[in-house]
Formats: C-alpha cells, sequence, structure tokens
C-alpha cells in the first residue's frame, strides 16, 4: 500500500537535459551515454573523475556517481573497507564505495527531485562540487594506504593533516 501525503504530481522532466546543456557552455568534457546517462569528464586537484548521472524517472532521483581507478592488491581489501567506513563517517551527503572487481572507487549521492520541475542550476552545481570536493580531500588517503603501506587510520590522518603557516 502506498501512502502519500501529496497528490498525484506531473512528471519531473528529465534533469539530464539540462545538465547537457549547462556543461555544453561550460565546454567542459562529456558523454551522453543515453537518454538517462551522461558522463562528465574532470580533472580534479589529484585525478581525472568521471560523474557518471543517471536519471531514474520512475523514482524521480537523479543519481550522481564519482568514480576514479584505484588498484588496490587484494591482501589491502580489508584496510581499504576500514578506510572507507571512517572516510563515509565524516560525510554529510553521498558516502564512497569500493568495486573491487573493477578497481573503481566510487563516491555516490542522489537526489530525490519529485515535484520539482527540473533541477536548478545552483543544485547541478553543488552536486559536482560535492563530489570534486571529496573525491580530492580523500584521494591522498586512498594512494598512502594503495601506494604508500599506510594503515587506514595512519593514511587517512596524513591525508587530513592541517598545516599550519607557509613554509
Amino acid at each position: 500500500m502506498k501512502i502519500s501525503l501529496l497528490q498525484p504530481a506531473t512528471a519531473v522532466s528529465n534533469p539530464l537535459n539540462q545538465l547537457e546543456s549547462w556543461v555544453e557552455e561550460l565546454d567542459w568534457a562529456f558523454t551522453r551515454l543515453s537518454e538517462t546517462e551522461l558522463c562528465l569528464h574532470i580533472q580534479g586537484r589529484w585525478a581525472h573523475y568521471n560523474l557518471l548521472f543517471c536519471w531514474l524517472p520512475q523514482q524521480e532521483v537523479l543519481s550522481m556517481a564519482c568514480g576514479f581507478d584505484c588498484h588496490l592488491p587484494l591482501h589491502r581489501r580489508p584496510e581499504m573497507a576500514d578506510l572507507l567506513m571512517h572516510m563515509n563517517e565524516r560525510l554529510l551527503l553521498g558516502h564512497f564505495s569500493w568495486a573491487g572487481d573493477e578497481g573503481l572507487l566510487t563516491f555516490r549521492c542522489g537526489l530525490m527531485l519529485a515535484g520539482l520541475d527540473g533541477l536548478p542550476l545552483s543544485q547541478m552545481d553543488q552536486l559536482v562540487q560535492l563530489a570534486l570536493t571529496e573525491c580530492d580531500r580523500y584521494f591522498p588517503a586512498v594512494q598512502y594506504l594503495v601506494w604508500g603501506g599506510q594503515g587506514s587510520q595512519q593514511a587517512l590522518d596524513s591525508a587530513l593533516l592541517d598545516t599550519v603557516g607557509e613554509a
């Protein structure tokens, strides 16, 4: 049984059409994979990121996944799981996930758009900035774990170290 406080609304228009227009204006690299998928290709501070936006019309949800390659040796997977747990504890929105078989670390976030007529430009911008900020913030921790041989807590502490003053 579906319970709703609202009267049935008209369907939300596909926000990927708005996103496509916006990124064309900004002259950003992107690929429109289908009517329901669009991928942005953005250089972050530490890595090149692919932001995949998926429109789920039945649920009226825009899903975003920002991924980057991270080839982790099998014996380090328990440490990666621990690192992701600690990273996710610090996030207000979204979460990181690990697709070990594909070697892909992904930041994911979704927006429910029911009742809205598309997606405001300000929210699109905030969603992209959120993904880039969080990936850039935690990318060094992943590198310290994978390539530096540090444990998960040490890698996180090293990456989030706040420096004071100038060298």
